[in-house]
């Protein structure tokens, strides 16, 4: 099975471990351990989504289920106790296997997403999971791996374009270098066509890894872990011209000093400011937050924040999300803190100034999870985040979590 690249495969992070900031005290809660008593799924690796409307989680895990090849499941409160539904488990070969990436809701309540494994070239695929009184129909739309001319191996999830219902993805591999594409899912009466819109390589970046952002404009912004000016990645972004051909813009090449190395998850506010995290890099080796700002024709990228790693902060942070009521930037790192099993933190800014927090230190004991590989999900108007981690729970196979902020 390809595995997704953690940090650990890139890069050895720093030794150096100086002094952070204590933990907020507030109240971080399981909702969840999965367990193989009645293999329901294992090792979630990836976004949850929150239905703001009805509150429901949905989610993916990677390992197990009916055939051993991964989850999609609910997570619905009842009275106080959150109760786990497996959806669909994934059967391997055509029907896809090992899914990376969480989940898109479209207003009919239908879920798209992306498996890693799988399909017809097993290269992977993308699916529609579509509510039909009590079950779910699961449809294949797309399989990837045919060569330079396809994508092969998605990690991300899915975004939807709000004026034309396509469907945005990128690809680990793939395309004209084997360095993976941005690619287009549309729908023509039944049938689902995807086209790539750009061929990653070389100069442009290689190997995405995280979603895409769309700003109001159209505009899609996504970042590369390799390749890039100097081998560490980059942040770019894809315009559609008037002939409807996509061309791609750089706007930073992560140096793997202090700016950073191999880019992460990206946000973006109403404005226009792009906030990303990186892997690794930054002053002390164990990752950056940036923001990048347009100024006329070109991008400034402003680091905010250097990871220390060691017990009291965190290292080889995964998302960012800004809160859009306050512009807090609310994360998760893979590893660091008290028990080197991750932290949730938060960013706030005052004065010009950003300062970091950590909100939660994962234990890895069975009340609470470890190693989240994914940025939590935030409710900003209940103010709380929503995650998973790949181990910990009362199983150490992964859970789901709940943090107040």
């Amino acid at each position: 099975m390809f595995k997704r690249i953690g940090i650990e495969a890139l890069a050895m992070t720093s030794a150096i471990a100086l002094l952070g900031l204590p933990a907020i005290a507030r109240a971080e809660t399981l909702l969840y351990s999965f367990h193989k008593a009645i293999d329901n799924g294992r090792t979630p690796l990836a976004h949850l989504h929150l239905d703001q409307r009805t509150g429901v989680l949905y989610g993916t895990t990677e390992k197990g289920g009916e055939y051993r090849f991964g989850t999609l499941f609910k997570l619905v409160q009842y009275n106080g106790i959150w109760e786990e539904t497996v959806l669909h488990s994934f059967a391997g070969n055509s029907g896809g296997a090992f899914p990376q990436a969480g989940v898109y809701e479209d207003s009919t309540g239908a879920l798209y997403g992306t498996t890693e494994e799988g399909g017809i070239r097993n290269g992977g695929t993308a699916f529609k999971l579509t509510p039909s009184g009590g079950s779910w129909n699961y449809e294949v739309l797309h399989s990837f791996g045919g060569g330079n001319t396809d994508g092969s191996h998605p990690f991300a999830n899915l975004i939807q374009d709000p004026t034309t219902s396509v469907f945005y993805g990128t690809t680990y591999n793939g395309g004209a270098q084997n360095c993976g594409v941005v690619f287009q899912l549309s729908r023509s009466g039944q049938t689902w066509n995807e086209s790539i819109l750009y061929s990653l390589g070389g100069s442009s970046g290689c190997n995405p890894q995280t979603p895409l952002r769309q700003d109001s404009l159209g505009n899609l912004y996504g970042t590369t872990i390799a390749d890039g000016q100097y081998g560490y990645g980059n942040v770019y972004q894809l315009t559609q011209g008037n002939n409807g051909a996509w061309s791609q813009t750089v706007l930073h090449n992560f140096s793997g000093g202090s700016d950073g190395e191999y880019g992460g998850e990206l946000d973006i506010d109403p404005a226009g400011t792009l906030y990303g995290v990186t892997f690794a890099g930054g002053l002390h080796g164990d990752g950056t937050i940036y923001d990048l700002i347009k100024n006329g024709g070109s991008w400034k990228e402003t680091v905010l924040y250097s990871f220390a790693g060691g017990s009291t902060d965190g290292s080889d942070p995964y998302g960012i999300h800004e809160d859009a009521n306050t512009g807090a930037l609310y994360g998760s790192t893979e590893t660091g803190g008290s028990s080197n099993d991750g932290t949730l933190f938060q960013l706030t800014q005052s004065g010009g100034h950003w300062t970091e927090s950590v909100i939660h230190y994962f234990s890895g004991r069975p009340g609470d999870g470890a190693l989240p590989q994914a940025g939590p999900a935030v409710d900003d108007k209940s103010h709380v985040l929503y995650g998973t981690t790949v181990e910990g729970g009362s199983y150490n196979l992964g859970s789901v979590y709940s943090q107040v902020f």
